[in-house]
C-alpha cells in the first residue's frame, strides 16, 4: 500500500492554500527484475508557470477525439509506470480535463471549483488508446456532479479507472 498527502500553495503567498491532496493505493502490478527504488535526490523539478506552457493533457498526449470523447494514445514508454502498465499521473490529468469538459456543457459555463474528487484504479492499462466515457449531473445550490470510466480500448474496451468529482458553479 502507499499513501501521501500534500497540501499546495502559492509560491509568491505560501499562507494562500490552493489545494489538498491525499491519497492511497495498492500496488497491482510488480516492477521489472533488477529495478530497484530509484534515488530521486537532487532531481527535483522547478517549473514556473507560463502563458507558454501547454495544458496538461496536451503535455501527456491527451487528445479530444470527433465524439467528444477524451483520450490518451496507446501505451508508450513515456506513459508507463516501472511495470509497463498506465501510469496515474496521464490518467488523473484526462479524467480531470472530461469532467470539467462534462460539467461545462451541462452548466454552460467553465467558471467551475473542483469541491470532490475520487477515483478508484481498477485495473492495469496495457496496450491502449484510452478512452474516458463520462456522464453529467447538475445538482442543486449550483453544484453538478460527473461520473467516469477509462477504457484501455486496446486490451477488450476493459474499464481500467472509475472518477467521480462534484464542481461547484463560481462567478
Amino acid at each position: 500500500m502507499g499513501y501521501g498527502r500534500c497540501k499546495i500553495v502559492d509560491a509568491d503567498n505560501p499562507d494562500r492554500v490552493i489545494a489538498f491532496n491525499e491519497g492511497q493505493g495498492a500496488i497491482i502490478g510488480i516492477p521489472p527484475e533488477g529495478l530497484g527504488k530509484m534515488d530521486v535526490s537532487g532531481t527535483e523539478l522547478v517549473i514556473e508557470d507560463s502563458p507558454d506552457l501547454p495544458p496538461l493533457w496536451q503535455a501527456f498526449g491527451a487528445s479530444k477525439r470527433p465524439d467528444n470523447r477524451w483520450q490518451l494514445p496507446a501505451l508508450s514508454e513515456e506513459l508507463a509506470s516501472p511495470d509497463a502498465a498506465l501510469h496515474i499521473g496521464p490518467q488523473h490529468v484526462v479524467l480531470e480535463t472530461a469532467a470539467i469538459d462534462l460539467a461545462a456543457e451541462a452548466v454552460g459555463t467553465r467558471k467551475l471549483q473542483v469541491v470532490s474528487w475520487h477515483v478508484m484504479f481498477m485495473s492495469r492499462g496495457k496496450v491502449g488508446p484510452f478512452r474516458v466515457d463520462g456522464t453529467a449531473h447538475v445538482g442543486g445550490s449550483g453544484k453538478v456532479g460527473v461520473r467516469m470510466l477509462l477504457h484501455d480500448e486496446g486490451n477488450g474496451n476493459k474499464a481500467v479507472t472509475s472518477a467521480a468529482a462534484v464542481f461547484e458553479i463560481v462567478d
